[in-house]
Order: C-alpha cells, then sequence, then structure tokens
C-alpha cells in the first residue's frame, strides 16, 4: 500500500494548479501588511518628530491630550480595516476555488469514466455554506478576526512597552516589523491552510457524486512516523459523509514490537473513524500471526480492525487463526483474487495503478465484499430502525441534525446506486416504501428492486430515471425542487 497514493492525497493535480494560483493572489495579503506598517511607523514618526525629547518619548509627553490613545484608536481602525479587506480576500478566493475545483473535477469525471453527473446543486447558497463550514473550531472568518485580535494586541504592546522603557525610534520601527512580520506570515498560513481545505473538500463533493464510498488514510508507519495529513484527512471524510479508513504501516518483527507500534497508532489515530486497518508488507520471518493478532487486538478498540494483505504473504506468514479479523486483500491482474485461509474478504484492492478521476498519480482501486458491511459500525443495519424523518437522514451523513433539510443537508447527501450499502440505503427503502408502497425489504442493500423503485420513483416527479440516488433526487426527497 503506497504511502498516501489514495485520492485523499495532497498532489492531486487539478487541487494543485488551483493552489499554486491561490499562491500568486495571495502576495496581495503580504502588501497590505507591508502598507499597514508603514501607515503606523509614520503615524509613529511624525509623533517623534513633534513630541520625542532627543530621541525618546515620554509616557508624560504621549499621555498628553490622548496622543497616546488616538495613537492607539488609529491602528485599532486600521486592523479593522485590514480585517474586512483580508476576509473578504479570503471570501471571494475560497469561493472561486471551491467552485473552480469541483468543477474540473466533475468534468474530469465525466469525461474520463463516463460517469454523468449533475451539478446543479453548486449554486451560491451550496457554495457559501462549503466555504462557512466550521473545521478544527472555527472557519476562515472567525480564524480571520482572531489574528486581527492578536496583532492588534501585539501592537499595542510593543508601542506602550517601547515608550514606557525609552526606546528610541530605530528600536521601536524594529519591532513593529516584526510584529508586522508576524502578522502578514500568520494571514498566508492561514490563507494556505483554508486554500487546502477547501479544495479537499470541493474534491471530495466530486468524488463523492461520482459514487466513490470511502477514503482510507495513512495514519502512522512504524513507531515514530506520523502522517501529519492524516487526521486533517480523516476529518473531511466524515464531514462529507463518506465511510472513513485509518491504516497502520507495519514494520514490526515480532509481538513487542506489534504491541508497541499499536499504541502508537492509537495514540495518533482519531478516534471516530468507521474502520481501522493494519497494512501487513513488511519484510519479516516466519509465522507473524500471534504478532498480527496482538496489533489488531490492540487497535480493534479504536473501532472495527481490518488486516491487509496479500495472498503470497498469507501463505508464508500467517495461519487460520488470523481469520479472527476480516481480510483486505491485495491481488492484482486477476478477475477474482486469490484468498487463502479466508476464502472470502472484506475488501478487494484490484490494483495498484489505476487511474482516479482528478488525479495525477498511480492509484489504489479497491472494491468491497461481503464482509465489508458487516466491519462498519455505521452501517450495521441491525442495530438500525429506519423512520423516514430529515433529523435522523442528517445524523446519519453528518449533518446538522436540525430536521430542516437545506443547502447543507443536501451536500452531505452522498451518491447510490446498485452495490451500495447501509443505513443511508435503508433510511432510503423506508421513504420508497412510505411515498411509493414499493415493498422492499429494509435491509440496507441497494439492489436491483431498490434501483426500480427509485426508477420509479423518479419517473413520476420527470427526474432522469437511472436508477440511481444523486443530487436531483435528493432535492426532490428532501423537497427542496
Amino acid at each position: 500500500m503506497p504511502n498516501s497514493q489514495y485520492w485523499m492525497n495532497r498532489i492531486q493535480q487539478i487541487a494543485h494548479s488551483i493552489y499554486n494560483d491561490q499562491e500568486r493572489k495571495n502576495v496581495q495579503l503580504v502588501q497590505q501588511y507591508k502598507k499597514l506598517y508603514n501607515d503606523i511607523q509614520g503615524q509613529l514618526d511624525a509623533l517623534y518628530r513633534k513630541y520625542s525629547d532627543g530621541d525618546t518619548l515620554s509616557t508624560t509627553e504621549m499621555y498628553r491630550f490622548n496622543r497616546l490613545n488616538n495613537l492607539q484608536s488609529n491602528i485599532k481602525k486600521n486592523i479593522k480595516s485590514l480585517g474586512y479587506d483580508e476576509e473578504l480576500f479570503l471570501s471571494k478566493s475560497l469561493y472561486k476555488n471551491f467552485q473552480d475545483v469541483v468543477q474540473q473535477t466533475t468534468q474530469y469525471i465525466n469525461k474520463t469514466a463516463g460517469i454523468k453527473i449533475d451539478w446543479s446543486y453548486l449554486d451560491d447558497k451550496f457554495i457559501d455554506s462549503a466555504i462557512k463550514q466550521n473545521w478544527q473550531g472555527g472557519n476562515f472568518s472567525t480564524r480571520t478576526w482572531a489574528n486581527k485580535d492578536k496583532l492588534l494586541k501585539s501592537l499595542n504592546s510593543v508601542i506602550v512597552n517601547g515608550i514606557a522603557s525609552g526606546q528610541p525610534i530605530n528600536n521601536m520601527a524594529a519591532a513593529l516589523k516584526n510584529a508586522m512580520g508576524v502578522g502578514a506570515y500568520d494571514a498566508l498560513r492561514l490563507a494556505r491552510t483554508e486554500t487546502m481545505n477547501i479544495l479537499n473538500n470541493g474534491q471530495l463533493t466530486s468524488f463523492k457524486n461520482a459514487g466513490y464510498g470511502f477514503v482510507i488514510s495513512k495514519i502512522t508507519e512504524g513507531s515514530t512516523f506520523v502522517d501529519k495529513y492524516g487526521k486533517q484527512n480523516v476529518a473531511s471524510t466524515k464531514s462529507n459523509g463518506l465511510i472513513a479508513g485509518a491504516y497502520h504501516f507495519a514494520r514490526f518483527k515480532d509481538k513487542a514490537g506489534a504491541i508497541e507500534e499499536a499504541n502508537f497508532f492509537k495514540q495518533n489515530c482519531p478516534a471516530n473513524v468507521d474502520f481501522v486497518v493494519l497494512d501487513f508488507e513488511q519484510q519479516c520471518s516466519g509465522d507473524m500471526t500471534d504478532a498480527c493478532l496482538a496489533f489488531l487486538d490492540t487497535i480493534s478498540s479504536i473501532a472495527p480492525a481490518i488486516i491487509y494483505c496479500n495472498p503470497n504473504y498469507i501463505n508464508s506468514y500467517l495461519n487460520s487463526a488470523i481469520t479472527k479479523y476480516h481480510l483486505w486483500i491485495a491481488n492484482y491482474g486477476v478477475s477474482s483474487p486469490k484468498v487463502p485461509i479466508w476464502g472470502t474478504y472484506a475488501i478487494w484492492q484490484y490494483s495498484e495503478s489505476g487511474r482516479v478521476n482528478g488525479i495525477s498519480e498511480n492509484a489504489d482501486l479497491n472494491v468491497t465484499g461481503p464482509a465489508f458491511n458487516s466491519i462498519i459500525n455505521r452501517n450495521n443495519s441491525n442495530n438500525f430502525t429506519p423512520n423516514g424523518s430529515i433529523k435522523q437522514l442528517q445524523s446519519l451523513i453528518g449533518a446538522n441534525a436540525d430536521g430542516i433539510p437545506g443547502p447543507q443537508t443536501l451536500s452531505k447527501c452522498p451518491t447510490i446506486r446498485t452495490g451500495s450499502t447501509g443505513n443511508v440505503v435503508k433510511w432510503l427503502q423506508y421513504v420508497l416504501n412510505s411515498l411509493c408502497h414499493s415493498g422492499l425489504s429494509m435491509d440496507g442493500i441497494f439492489g436491483q428492486g431498490t434501483k426500480q423503485a427509485v426508477i420509479n420513483y423518479q419517473g413520476y416527479y420527470k427526474l432522469s430515471m437511472d436508477g440511481i440516488v444523486g443530487q436531483d433526487t435528493w432535492k426532490k426527497i428532501l423537497k427542496l425542487s
């Protein structure tokens, strides 16, 4: 399993191109901070020239006639103006970047895979909701103003402390320049972080609407390496209503090493993943079953655990005791995989050199097997009873569960079609039975009967009768059209 070869990768060609375009625009942010520095420095220079004693300003002189207060008030106004300009700059940039990445990725999917994806959902409300969505405790607006508050406090501290300690103008200028440089760096870092997040979410939106169902993100390797994007990849996957897996690339040689690496993985793995994976393909010798079981037993407290392996490794290093856990089999260039010991699989990785729409590099391609549904907590239909409510659907797809359908709920609705499984399918089956008396078995499996019921529903409402529940069909179900 190559490092970060999944379509969550940050070197996707389309996203990379848009990101580079944004980098060129970000020069405007730095220029704004340079301008503000010159404005504040000019005000301070004027005060020094007029009221300084030698080359310093006395505290007494600065407090006379509210000179310090006036200076601080002017700086506050300048910072506030800068904040509004920066917020507007980011808002426009993120809007365009999200729109561009969704459209370009969707066009690429349409062209190369022949999957016709409707993007009528990509309107102003949808995009506005996407760019304003909170992540890691806030959004671009709240973080922009938090940075401005930080900058204002820093500038005031430089001025007040500098005057109180009798700093000459050159020292004050250097301190102000440094504080402004930190502010510019914070703004640039924010622009880059928000841009990368919105590009990831935009591509996830495209992939989700193309029918991709899950993403497995690398978290750790061995006992020291942590993928710096792993946690954010999982968060983005979950926020877009997709199934999120997390994997560890093993380096252990024995049981003690396996337990050490398992605990390292547990320390770094997000708690809300849907399943976790031991990627077992390292150099080793002898029977490794006990070591693998020790690892899997340890990480299974996070989420259902599976092992990734190829047929040769299974035959060489594992015995039947390992079948306590489900298998992700890697077997390329065959019409059906060889599955020693298990006989069945949860996931089959059928190519390591495939092409995923919108990605510049080769990617691993996978399909799920019959056992997959049983390892996903949220897809365990035995623990779920649908009632057809909007609030219940919102909880299933990770939207705000307020019972009120809108653009945000629509954006989280996955494209489901023949072969899809899970509680969202079961919820849909309940709705089709209620609205159309379809008589479906609510088993959470999108089979031929469910497809026909969807076609009948689409025909009644004069929608495209393709049997796929995409954005247009979801709009009608949610009564948004």
